[in-house]
């Protein structure tokens, strides 16, 4: 028993129709049972039977379903999930029914070159590839004399070709055991092709080669115009790109120069509130100083250099005002007793030579207590504008 592939022809049924969508929908005979004759690749004949044991047989007819179509029969033989993309124009029905000795099923084109080539080439006969098990066995079926029969039916795909024999499929490339059913009839089919500015007249395993290359070359081109239209969109994008980023950059370049000016210039005014404040504060504790001489003993004056101004301020008030407990006093309230202090020693007069004091001891205290009180509030309501 021989493992090998088997091109039959078949027919369309009734008229073929197209769809809105441009698609061509049709009835066809597939095949049938019989004596069928097949030319090997030699040129000899076989008569093999197609037994309607095989032909019916439920895995067989299973195979029928939603088989590629093709354009002519692949130069690979077969069709498989590697080339089927690339080579189908349509499919088989879902539907495969028996009529008689014969087996139908619906086909669908919907590949615009597959249209063109049943409505443009006259491209309107049908060709199954199918493998099967060549059995040698000689007999008689229905009066017809075979040396063989078909076992394992599996079918492949169906092609659309322009003449369903012998001469029209020369161009199969079939193994040794491969043949394609024989028809009497030997002559080959010509057409008119076209080849830049000239018409030819060719057969048709010549003119569907031609007919092939250039749908070849028409899909190359139409790929590279693709390509150079992305190509194309890409560069526009990046000139805008690099546009953008140009700007951006030289936008950053002016912020930076202006961030450099306002920098030197913010530098500049803290390097003079700098200097005014180091004044401010050696004129202060200069005064401090000379308060604490007038007010402090020597044991005190001795830790002056390691005194902050606010110790030194509560230190004078301790001395002068023992009756005032400074214990959770805040700094502002510690300020305004010792500008009290110092407004007081101020305010003193001198009458007929004698210093004169208008106030006992006991008011002064209490008189001294109000006044820093006064004065606490009067710099918290003005402290937000950087007095003391």
């Amino acid at each position: 028993m021989t493992h090998c592939a088997r091109y039959d022809r078949g027919l369309v049924q009734g008229d073929a129709k197209i769809t809105d969508e441009g698609y061509i929908r049709a009835t066809a005979v597939v095949t049938r049972t019989g004596v069928f004759n097949y030319q090997n690749q030699d040129g000899s004949l076989r008569r093999e039977l197609r037994h309607p044991d095989d032909v019916w047989d439920a895995d067989s007819i299973a195979s029928m379903e939603l088989i590629p179509v093709t354009n002519g029969h692949p130069m690979e033989r077969l069709l498989t999930a590697e080339n089927a993309k690339r080579l189908a124009i349509g499919y088989t029905g879902e539907s495969v029914k028996k009529n008689g000795e014969l087996l139908m099923t619906k086909i669908v084109i919907t590949d615009q070159d597959g249209v063109d080539a049943v409505t443009k080439y006259g491209r309107k006969e049908l060709s199954l590839g199918y493998t099967v098990d060549v059995e040698q066995e000689e007999g008689i079926y229905k009066g017809e004399r075979y040396d063989a029969r078909q076992r394992n039916i599996r079918y492949n795909h169906l092609a659309i070709v322009d003449k369903a024999r012998a001469g029209s499929e020369a161009r199969i490339a079939l193994d040794a055991a491969d043949a394609v059913e024989f028809n009497e009839d030997k002559e080959m089919a010509k057409r008119k092709i076209k080849i830049d500015a000239d018409e030819y007249m060719a057969d048709d395993t010549i003119a569907d080669h031609i007919d092939r290359l250039e749908r070849d070359l028409k899909n190359l081109r139409d790929e590279k115009a693709r390509v150079d239209d992305e190509i194309r969109m890409i560069s526009e994008k990046l000139e805008k790109a690099e546009a953008e980023r140009d700007s951006e950059r030289d936008k950053n370049k002016d912020m930076t120069k202006e961030m450099s000016r306002e920098t030197m210039m913010a530098k500049e005014n803290m390097v003079a509130l700098d200097s005014a404040d180091f004044k401010s504060a050696v004129s202060e504790r200069v005064k401090l100083y000379k308060s604490a001489e007038e007010h402090l003993d020597s044991e005190d004056l001795a830790r002056l250099d390691s005194m902050s101004n606010q110790k030194i301020m509560r230190a004078i008030i301790s001395k002068t005002r023992k009756s005032i407990n400074l214990d959770g006093k805040s700094d502002i309230y510690v300020q305004a007793m010792y500008d009290t202090i110092l407004d007081e020693k101020s305010s003193k007069v001198n009458l007929d030579g004698v210093q004169f004091t208008p106030r006992t001891d006991s008011d002064s205290n209490q008189s001294d207590v109000a006044r820093a009180r006064q004065k606490m509030i009067e710099t918290q309501k003005n402290a937000y504008k950087g007095g003391k």
